[in-house]
């Protein structure tokens, strides 16, 4: 255990660094930081985790991050089940529950800081198995960056699960999963890779998913609602979408992009997934409210193995796309988000 509040407040940074660390037969790392209104006044913090191996260990890192810190996790190999991990969820009404997760994200607050997943390989199993657990919301703030880059995720059921948590991407941060494998082969209706209540991309934010390739079930990314605001982007491009629904919001006139908000859905492939042999969408039946008006990008995709012309009756998407020749859509045009 490493508790950030116990070190030297008035050092210049708090420095915390594990290398080649073995975890085993349940055993936790846990990386403890501060209450988000402590975390403003403290000295930025970096913390290194490299060459980190776990078989039925569970890395933990909870609360928030000094502005203008670092947290890294790279060249790790981490390996967990539902029978063999010990995590106890801290959600209320979830302590009986079991989800087997390699890494934990419990209330943890991004504060300019830059957290970075890289070369690395989570593993989960068994039936409601998530290889990342998010508890008590994960919030993404004051251009912070989230960063899953180049990394391989493979579980039963969800890769990121959110236990009654939002995801809120504010004030100009990024929120990037890029050059990533996962694979999800759940069968179960209603079963998605990436799991919140809300998901929230406001303040001239960014949530994208680029060159990946998702092996999935139902949904690559579910939520009860989902909203994008502030001149903020959603961004799909270059993946390659095995599943029946890219994005499935649950709730009815759940979905709003406002403020001249857009979503970008450039150079994408959409094949069936173990769900379904019939379905490869964006979405499921989308009604938004009146006030809501997206500017949608559509550029160069595939549905099924065949070019998409009409977003609507391919992909499902209710509203109206601009249609882009291939090729048009690049880095200093209005289609594409940085």
């Amino acid at each position: 255990s490493v508790d950030l509040r116990l070190m030297d407040a008035f050092a210049d940074a708090l420095n915390v660094t594990l290398r080649h660390c073995v975890l085993a037969g349940g055993a936790q790392l846990r990386i403890g930081g501060f209450s988000e209104s402590t975390a403003r006044l403290m000295p930025h913090a970096f913390v290194n985790m490299t060459n980190v191996t776990s078989l039925e260990g569970t890395i933990v890192l909870h609360g928030a991050m000094p502005p203008n810190s670092s947290v890294l996790l790279a060249n790790s190999t981490l390996h967990a089940t539902v029978g063999g991990s010990k995590y106890v969820p801290t959600t209320p009404g979830r302590a009986g529950s079991r989800y087997g997760p390699a890494l934990v994200l419990d209330g943890v607050r991004l504060l300019s800081t830059r957290f970075v997943m890289t070369r690395s390989t989570l593993v989960c199993g068994g039936g409601s198995c998530a290889a990342i657990l998010v508890e008590r919301g994960l919030s993404v703030n004051l251009s912070s960056v989230f960063y899953m880059d180049n990394c391989a995720v493979m579980s039963r059921t969800h890769v990121m699960h959110g236990l009654a948590s939002d995801l809120r991407v504010a004030g100009g941060s990024v929120f990037s999963i890029q050059n990533s494998s996962w694979s999800a082969p759940s069968i179960n209706f209603y079963r998605g890779a990436c799991v919140f209540e809300v998901v929230s991309v406001s303040g001239g934010s960014v949530l994208q998913f680029v060159f990946n390739t998702f092996r999935l079930s139902f949904a690559m990314l579910m939520a009860a609602t989902l909203s994008v605001t502030g001149g903020s982007w959603l961004v799909h491009r270059n993946n390659e979408f095995r599943t029946a629904y890219v994005v499935y919001v649950a709730k009815e006139n759940g979905v709003a992009f406002r403020d001249r908000s857009v979503w970008s859905i450039l150079y994408n492939s959409l094949m069936y997934g173990s769900y379904s042999s019939y379905d490869a969408h964006m979405t499921n039946d989308w009604s938004q409210p009146s006030d809501s008006s997206p500017i949608i990008y559509g550029v160069c995709n595939e549905a099924r193995g065949s070019p998409v012309t009409r977003y609507q009756d391919d992909l499902n998407i209710e509203s109206p796309v601009t249609v882009l020749e291939c090729g048009v859509c690049t880095v200093d045009a209005v289609c594409f988000a940085a």
